[in-house]
Parts: structure tokens; sequence; C-alpha cells
């Protein structure tokens, strides 16, 4: 199911958070759109309603199905998928975990933005010695655009800062697979 269209009402929340308030290094739990830098890493499932809840759960849950049905576990099948699967080779030693974002180059919208069967970004766990393994999705805005928040803090928006213009990336909500 497509989610993502003009409409959706909730409680009033935090908006233009763009730097912490004096003194702090963090953005209030309440903002849901912001630069990745100033936003906690974790949400405050506390600050949801029961119906934010509920979508949040239905979009996860259709997500996990579309990784499934659409095998994106198989990168192949995800390039063939037009995501860009190309993994830097690691460097000599390194144990860490890191995280393959598998983009896919802009197209139309045919479903709304947070369409559970064509996120823009498919997100890897990339364990040493290990395959890859799909762990979440992630969605982009338009420049300009706002990133819809049906699911509150289960589906905040976090922008990037980069040299030029400011904000170099447009908005991205994500969600774990």
């Amino acid at each position: 199911m497509p989610w993502g269209g003009a409409g959706y009402s909730r409680r009033a929340t935090q908006t233009g958070c763009v730097f912490p308030p004096p003194g702090s290094l963090w953005l209030p739990v309440t903002c849901l759109h912001g630069p990745i830098q100033y936003l906690q890493e974790y949400p405050d499932v506390r600050l949801t309603t029961p119906s934010e809840r509920e979508f949040a759960r239905r979009l996860h849950d259709e997500l996990v199905a579309a990784a499934k049905e659409q095998n994106w576990r198989d990168l192949s099948v995800a390039a063939d998928l037009g995501y860009n699967t190309n993994n830097a080779p690691r460097k000599p030693g390194d144990r860490l975990v890191h995280f393959f974002h598998a983009g896919h180059p802009p197209e139309p919208r045919k479903h709304g933005l947070l369409n559970p069967d064509r996120p823009k970004t498919l997100i890897y766990a990339n364990a040493p010695g290990r395959p890859l393994v799909p762990v979440g999705a992630m969605w982009t805005t338009r420049r300009g655009e706002r990133g819809p928040i049906p699911g509150g803090q289960f589906t905040r928006w976090h922008s990037h800062f980069s040299c030029g213009d400011g904000h170099g990336m447009a908005g991205m909500a994500g969600m774990s697979v």
C-alpha cells in the first residue's frame, strides 16, 4: 500500500528544527525533521499516538513483505531492480560492521513517497567475512519538499549539511526491515 500523501493530521510538533538550543548538543525529541547530526539516534516512542504506532507497524510489515517478495537479499536482484549495488572493498584489517546504502536513481513517484515496494535506498549490514544482509530502507524527498510523518517518531526525517548550498541532500526517513 502506498503511503505519504498530503492530508495527515497529527498533534502539534516542533517544526523548523535546524540547530539545538544554546547549551545543548541535540534538538528536542519533539523535532520530527532536522539535520542528522543534531537528532538523537533513537526516537522517543513514548511520544507516538496509537494510530502512529499502527501506521509504523503496517509500513514495517509491508516493507518486510516487499523485501522477501522482491528478494532484496540477493544483490544481483537488487541491481536488476535498479539499485546501485557497487560496494567499496574493505580496508585491510577493518573488522567493523558498516552499513551499505544501495541507492536508486530518481524516478517518477507512482505510489506516494513512502512506498514500501520501492524505497529510494536499500540499507545492508556489511559485517566482515559475511554476506551483506538487508536491514532497512530509506526514502528521500525532493528539494524543498517536507516528508510526511504519519508514523510520528517512527517516521522522522533527517537532512545532511554539505558544502556549497547548506543542505546537499533532501530529507530522509528510514525504517528497519
